[in-house]
């Protein structure tokens, strides 16, 4: 869910950074009005950065994943190496097998 999140912010709060920089030029607004406007902006920038925090997963969480899932694939790899090893003796048999045929 979080990497969703992630792709889904698209840098609005640096287009409504640079609309209230527009808005300031064109309206001269007092220094009142700017301050609002700046502190609307931060207020903003501070919840899609607490949002963004929420979303996110933590270090811990991705190590908890990593393990469930090495924990789950580690058995599979085990059994292929054992099947592998398997193979090969029966090739060995099998080659032993010919020369034995081939001596008769």
């Amino acid at each position: 869910m979080w990497c969703r999140m992630a792709m889904l912010w698209n840098f609005s709060t640096v287009e409504s950074i640079l609309w209230y920089s527009r808005l300031m030029a064109e309206q001269k607004l007092d220094i009142e009005g700017k301050v609002d406007l700046i502190l609307d902006t931060v207020v903003k920038v501070d919840e899609e950065v607490r949002e963004i925090k929420e979303t996110m997963a933590t270090k811990d969480y991705v190590d908890a994943v990593k393990e469930e899932l090495l924990g789950e694939i580690r058995p599979i790899a085990r059994a292929v190496d054992k099947d592998a090893v398997t193979i090969i003796r029966h090739e060995q048999s099998i080659g032993q097998i010919k020369k034995h045929l081939a001596l008769k």
